[in-house]
């Protein structure tokens, strides 16, 4: 059996993730952690690298942000988005929020 590659689509610019740092993500996630989106920090599940959100690296899509470690790389947090809801996939992270900062 001979593998077959195919390639990836050229997808229009406007479609590509950005890459961009965490302050893109704080607004989104105002909607839940309130103005304590500010004060997050994401601790990595795979090498306990701890940033602030602000710090971190996102790929950011017009619906969806993955957010990846600085220091291995690995998807520490996924987060999509419509009109109708919010999805927060940490599953691979640590978050923590300030106390009183909301």
């Amino acid at each position: 059996m001979t593998a077959t590659t195919h390639p990836l689509p050229d997808l229009p610019a406007a479609t590509r993730p950005s890459l961009v740092d965490g302050n893109a993500l704080v607004g989104i996630l105002e909607e839940a952690f309130g103005a304590a989106a500010e004060t997050l920090t994401l601790t990595c599940g795979a090498c306990a690298d701890a940033v602030a959100l602000a710090e971190a690296a996102v790929e950011l899509a017009p619906t969806s942000a993955i957010v990846r470690c600085r220091r291995c790389t690995h998807t520490t947090l996924t987060v999509r988005w419509s009109a109708h809801d919010l999805v927060i996939d940490g599953a691979s992270c640590q978050m923590t929020v300030q106390r009183g900062a909301r």
